[in-house]
């Protein structure tokens, strides 16, 4: 494998490094594996780590190359993969290789077994025919799938404090960060449940260096499996304290109590005494006559310590229709299939994988940095640089399972954060090049390429400048071109301004509709498109279709 880092990263040659760990992904690699990385010293934007970073690339690269083997063989895809795929029996799975300095230690998981519920779950039988008989009447659509391995949990050390005081009330103190993850709600549940208190009543604080020293954020999907294993550290020790004081102070072996809605009561019997966290976090305090030797206040420090991350799995499935006239990949139906051992809180769970889901649909089909020849920057503005919105996004269909939870940590946790994004360019991608240029669910062959090329042709025409290049093709088009541009549709063509750095300012969108009728843009074309968008945006929708298509078809 030859791997081409854009540019120098905010990490150096991490992620890079990870790239070639993880490229061979839930699949054996018999034999010789070697890839080399060759670094761009570029005045471009600078890159630096995004979701998934290193997965998301390999994952694209690695099922275009099995849908392509299976082409190649005329094998069936899903079989393919089975074949090749680790298996259950082969658990843990060591792997020679690093991401992030760890050696990939694949902890637990059924590949097969996901991928068949999968299967189930969409009638993949039926599914195909449902597909090809579209194709039959014209219609440019496929199905593509992508598996992969996610990596998550990195250590090597997370540490959480928590503390009582004597109104009974818990908080959780920790270095971790919360971006929206829902991290208090996790960290919350976890001391909760090990507490035996309500978890809507504690207090989680984070980030900040006055109430705890040590920490380091939110990032690699570690939050949920080393912050969350710490604090059920931090949660024991109080839990065991507590029980201890209690046991002195109600004349009961340890043994015989347990705390409930934040009381501590005795099991062996029902009506006894009972005592409130509240009451033994006063008991502890450091004046009390009856604490003994035990250290002072209900409170602790707990550490978690892990050798290896841990690698949760999934599988993706697209359902895509390519616009024969503007090149355009609309994607009908989004179903994921995740393994993460235990879900601590499934809507959170999903709610993480829905939002990776979009992130990914924005990078595999609308989002690029463009830039002239001079290496001025083309999109600046969010007319230029797209992002998904709700029209362009579909409801994610998401199976959430907890089949194999992970040995090396005692929550049996895995990661969530990159999941959703990881597999959305490979199986929009095999979607794409197997079934909907090709019809032949293989995958995208020089002929299906030159369709791709024939139907860009025809579609867009490139005015003669000095800096547009005379081939017209979209895939050969220089970015730097300002000449005007006519985009071909069944109906007379209409002419839209290329939008540069220097290109037009947009019409308003309530003008456009103004002059929506036929009549009216045919007189003033240039005042809005066919399709009643503003020129700008209709210019950046219809290049990033070219922009996408090219990407998903280019291995």
């Amino acid at each position: 494998m030859t791997l081409l880092d854009e540019s120098v990263r905010t990490h150096a040659t991490r992620v890079a490094m990870m790239t070639c760990g993880v490229l061979p992904g839930p699949y054996r690699v018999p034999g010789a594996y070697r890839a080399v990385c060759h670094f761009r010293l570029t005045n471009k934007t600078p890159a630096a780590t995004y979701r998934a970073p290193g997965r998301f690339e390999t994952t694209f690269v690695r099922e275009k190359l099995i849908d392509a083997i299976a082409h190649q063989l005329k094998l069936d895809r899903i079989e393919v993969r089975k074949i090749n795929a680790v298996t259950v029996k082969e658990m843990p799975f060591k792997r020679p290789l690093e991401a992030l300095g760890e050696e990939i230690h694949f902890d637990s998981g059924d590949y097969h077994a996901l991928l068949d519920k999968l299967m189930k779950y969409v009638e993949w039988e039926k599914l195909n025919k449902d597909l090809a008989a579209r194709r039959a009447k014209g219609e440019l659509v496929g199905v593509g799938l992508a598996m992969f391995v996610e990596k998550a949990g990195l250590g090597p050390a997370d540490g959480v404090r928590i503390q009582v005081d004597t109104a009974g009330h818990v908080e959780v103190i920790t270095g971790g960060a919360s971006i929206g993850q829902g991290f208090e709600t996790v960290m919350g549940q976890v001391a909760a449940e090990c507490l035996g208190t309500d978890y809507r009543k504690m207090r989680v604080t984070h980030g900040n260096t006055e109430r705890i020293e040590q920490g380091i954020g939110a990032h690699a999907s570690r939050a949920t499996v080393m912050t969350a294993s710490a604090t059920r550290v931090a949660a024991m020790m109080v839990r065991e304290k507590a029980l201890d004081m209690a046991a002195e102070l109600m004349q009961a072996p340890v043994s015989s109590l347990d705390i409930v809605n934040g009381e501590v009561v005795r099991t062996d019997r029902k009506g006894g005494p009972s005592m409130t966290l509240g009451q033994i976090s006063a008991a502890l305090l450091p004046h009390s006559k009856v604490r003994g030797n035990r250290e002072p206040n209900l409170s602790a420090e707990g550490w978690y310590y892990a050798d290896h991350q841990v690698y949760p799995y999934g599988d993706h499935l697209a359902v895509v229709k390519v616009d024969p006239d503007t090149g355009g990949v609309k994607v009908e139906r989004y179903v994921i299939a995740y393994d993460i051992g235990r879900a601590i809180n499934p809507m959170l769970v999903k709610g993480q994988i829905a939002g990776g889901f979009a992130q990914g649909l924005g990078g595999a089909l609308l989002e690029e940095f463009t830039y002239s020849e001079n290496g001025d920057p083309l999109a600046v503005t969010f007319a230029d640089y797209l992002m998904p919105t709700v029209k362009e996004t579909p409801d994610v269909e998401i199976l959430l399972t907890e089949d194999y939870p992970s040995p090396i940590n005692p929550l049996g946790i895995k990661g969530a954060g990159e999941s959703g994004i990881n597999g959305v360019g490979g199986a929009t991608a095999t979607a794409v090049s197997c079934d909907s240029l090709t019809g032949s669910g293989g995958t995208n062959t020089s002929g299906s390429n030159r369709v791709a090329n024939t139907r860009a042709a025809s579609l867009v025409s490139a005015g003669s400048t000095p800096s547009c290049t005379k081939n017209t093709s979209l895939w050969n088009r220089a970015p730097s071109c300002r000449a005007r541009t006519w985009f071909t549709t069944p109906r007379a063509p209409i002419r839209v301004p290329r939008v540069t750095s220097a290109g037009n300012a947009p019409t308003s969108s309530a003008t456009c509709r103004r002059a929506a009728s036929t009549r009216a843009r045919a007189a003033r074309p240039d005042l809005c498109t066919d399709d009643g968008l503003p020129p700008a945006r209709s210019a950046s929708v219809m290049a990033s279709n070219a922009a996408g298509l090219r990407r998903l078809v280019a291995l």
